[in-house]
């Protein structure tokens, strides 16, 4: 496992690139791939509903 600053401290390229890069990595890709999951299993797989995250009051 590598964390943000060491992927941008050895990221070949330009520094724009090596950002563009571990933003990619980190943020991006892992907040898209977790919508589609939930999604999936929302709504195709039926696994659960939206009623789990609604709190006890």
């Amino acid at each position: 496992m590598v964390g943000p600053i060491s992927a941008f401290n050895n990221a070949t390229g330009g520094t724009g690139l090596a950002i563009v890069g571990v933003l990619m990595a980190f943020f991006v890709i892992p907040f898209v791939a977790g919508f589609f999951i939930d999604l999936l299993c929302r709504k195709v797989l039926h696994l659960y509903d939206n009623e789990i995250f609604k709190f006890i009051q």
